[in-house]
């Protein structure tokens, strides 16, 4: 039921905005108000918040508060939700958020904690909806939460291992919505594999992003990789190799594509003599090519071959790779 204080501010509202003349947008508005006061129908609050919200005018704030609150009042949360989000109400949509996580209403509470960037509120939203939709969505939004401190971490890290050729880096692996869990793969991957091995090496620049994780989990990594100068390409080793010789060692690339890459750097490594070498891709598929023919391509000089998108990650992972991401910032800011 409509509340006397509302109906009473959208009285006093819509005759001020009458008086003065106004846009297309709050014409609209006005119009939508007129028709709900004097419809009879105080239930459907509906038809003027979205008018009021889309108005070319500063919308008034006490009016849409006043309906925000009729909104919760009534259970009707999406609109809550929504006219709160217009007011940029932090707030009040945290409470709204702890409401809906405390009944049930997690798809809700997944729009509210994503809004406010809330990541405690999204890990707890992920515990309970872990296998369906509604916890992909949350995972993905958890991880797009922690995407601008791992893009810009890696876009540092990428200019000090290769200088401006590092802007050129591609992180694109994260960003695609075909992919949107593949940091958190990678995480899970880094976990395992970080003290397995004594180095990595990280082809330049394809390489560099899945380099970027493994430091980030203790693995010291070296850099390698293909240099064009002119019309041609020669081999670069940024980083000495010297000291891989009778180590476990783990290259990093993002994929295969003619394998000729991957020879070069095999026959480059070789020559420190490592006791293991060991491949890590970041996906193990090509433009719809059969995997088989992607091994195929792997040269036999490596011996095991692990790929990013094939793992399986836990709320643990990802909870440990917003930790790993905020230290490594903090070291990496604070080294001369």
């Amino acid at each position: 039921m409509l509340t006397a204080e509302l109906k009473e501010e959208l009285i006093v509202w819509l005759s001020a905005a009458l008086a003065e003349g106004t846009t297309a947008k709050t014409a609209n508005a006005i119009a939508a108000t007129q028709r709900y006061l004097t419809s009879g129908d105080e239930h459907d609050l509906s038809p003027i918040v979205y008018e009021l919200m889309e108005m070319d005018d500063a919308a008034p704030p006490h009016v849409l508060q006043l309906l925000g609150e009729q909104f919760l009042r009534g259970d009707r949360i999406p609109y809550a939700i929504d006219v709160f989000t217009h007011l940029d109400d932090y707030e009040k949509l945290h409470t709204i958020g702890e409401q809906c996580l405390r009944t049930g209403r997690h798809f809700q509470a997944l729009r509210v904690f994503e809004r406010l960037g809330d990541m405690n509120g999204l890990e707890e939203i992920i515990k309970r909806e872990r296998n369906n939709i509604i916890g992909e969505c949350a995972v993905e939004a958890y991880l797009g939460g922690l995407s601008p401190k791992f893009t810009r971490g890696f876009r540092q890290y990428a200019k000090r291992k290769i200088g401006k050729q590092g802007d050129e880096a591609p992180e694109y692996y994260f960003l695609r919505d075909d992919n949107s869990n593949l940091l958190a793969q990678a995480a899970h991957t880094a976990a395992r594999l970080a003290r397995t091995y004594d180095f990595g090496i990280g082809i330049a620049s394809g390489g560099l992003w899945l380099s970027y994780v493994m430091e980030m989990y203790g693995l010291p990594v070296l850099i390698t990789g293909p240099q064009k100068r002119g019309k041609g390409v020669r081999w670069r080793t940024i980083d000495d190799l010297s000291g891989i010789t009778d180590k476990k060692v783990l290259v990093l690339e993002n994929d295969v594509a003619t394998g000729k890459t991957l020879q070069k750097a095999a026959e480059e490594i070789m020559r420190f003599s490592p006791r293991q070498l060991d491949l890590l891709l970041v996906i193990d598929y090509n433009w719809g090519v059969p995997d088989s023919q992607v091994y195929n391509r792997v040269p036999s000089e490596f011996g095991k071959v692990y790929a990013v998108n094939r793992m399986q990650y836990s709320l643990r992972d990802i909870q440990e790779l917003k930790i790993r991401i905020a230290n490594y910032s903090r070291s990496a800011a604070s080294a001369p």
